[in-house]
């Protein structure tokens, strides 16, 4: 077989060693990782045809019009994995964003040949972000394809919508939540791991945490029930502690431009009167137009909401007794992944939360 691939491809004016060996390559990781024959010959011939990132193929060599040679050394369905992968625009950002019309099991195919093809490129020219970030996502779309799972289809729960969640958090929890934020350095004038202090017109505070700070909170197990409640998994991408004094606010904003991205706000203070305001107010588009909703600053309560609708918190009142805490949670199904791009693409401090 690959005796056979060095002939053809050799016939190619643009045939090098380097490319011969990459093609080897990834056949070799597609066989050491048990896959199948016909997967693995696809592999070898993964780019005969061409790709969006390079025009002149081998194929061009026997200046043929249709793919019957390549049919015939490496069978129907490979040749039909090959030709469909070449033909693709851009095609790591279509794969793994959803955008093909594929059968769950062509799919799945598909992703071993490019996930293999990533490891081969990672061994031969190094790494970087992007690599390392969608070989994360193919990983991903293997495990759910093995379930018969897509995740571009899974119905998202929260799309254009705000849901409340009340007595989450058992009282003991609660009361840890409480006594964190208010005696943590997560405070203003105080720094912290990650410490970022921002809006300086509104007055609030906003101190990022670190990935071990947040898993510190031991959180975890009341966020994997919200995902299981979504019925999908998360991936939290960004956590912070926000605190406003007296007559502090935000301006109203939204949180990300991406669809199936989601905001979490949790509310760990223990006490708060109505009269001291601070609610969440969410906008319609545009937001000068009306409000169509106002969530009560409740203790304890959790928002969950689209991060793409508009939303503020209004100014806290002067009879406030206490500051206003709120603990967020940037965070995305696997189908808004796409969303780490928005800043720096900085994944390593991602959490995953399965739903199941």
């Amino acid at each position: 077989m690959i005796e056979r691939f060095k002939e053809i491809v050799r016939m190619s004016p643009i045939a090098t060693d380097k490319f011969i060996n990459h093609c080897i390559g990834v056949y070799e990781i597609l066989k050491q990782s048990g896959n199948r024959e016909d997967v693995c010959n696809a592999g070898l011939y993964h780019s005969i045809y061409g790709t969006s990132y390079f025009d002149v193929t081998s194929q061009n060599a026997y200046n043929l019009n249709d793919r019957e040679l390549i049919r015939k050394e490496i069978g129907e369905y490979a040749e039909d994995l090959v030709y469909k992968m070449c033909i693709l625009p851009n095609r790591e950002k279509t794969i793994l964003s959803g955008n093909c019309d594929f059968s769950l099991s062509t799919y799945l195919d598909i992703c071993k040949i490019c996930k293999s093809n990533l490891i081969e490129l990672k061994k031969s020219e190094g790494t970087n972000n992007t690599i390392e970030f969608d070989l994360f996502r193919y990983e991903l779309l293997i495990s759910y394809f093995n379930k018969k799972i897509n995740p571009f289809l899974l119905e998202n729960k929260l799309k254009n919508q705000v849901k409340v969640i009340d007595n989450l958090f058992p009282y003991h929890y609660h009361w840890s939540l409480d006594h964190y934020v208010k005696n943590s350095l997560f405070k203003p004038n105080h720094t912290s791991s990650k410490s970022q202090k921002y809006s300086d017109k509104t007055g609030r505070f906003v101190s990022y945490l670190s990935k071990k700070d947040f898993l510190n909170l031991d959180i975890f197990p009341y966020i994997k029930k919200i995902a299981s409640d979504l019925g999908q998994d998360l991936f939290l991408k960004e956590y912070y502690i926000g605190c406003y004094n007296k007559s502090t606010y935000s301006d109203y904003h939204f949180d990300s431009s991406y669809s199936d991205t989601i905001t979490i706000l949790i509310y760990p203070n223990l006490y708060w009167e109505d009269a001291w305001a601070g609610d969440l107010k969410f906008y319609d588009d545009p937001p000068n137009s009306h409000f169509n909703r106002v969530i009560d600053f409740i203790p304890g309560r959790v928002v969950m909401f689209d991060s793409r609708i508009k939303h503020k918190v209004m100014p806290i009142s002067s009879l406030a007794e206490m500051d206003r805490y709120s603990i967020a949670i940037k965070a995305c199904f696997y189908s808004g992944l796409e969303s780490f791009y928005e800043k720096d693409m900085n994944f390593d401090n991602m959490i995953y939360v399965s739903s199941s």
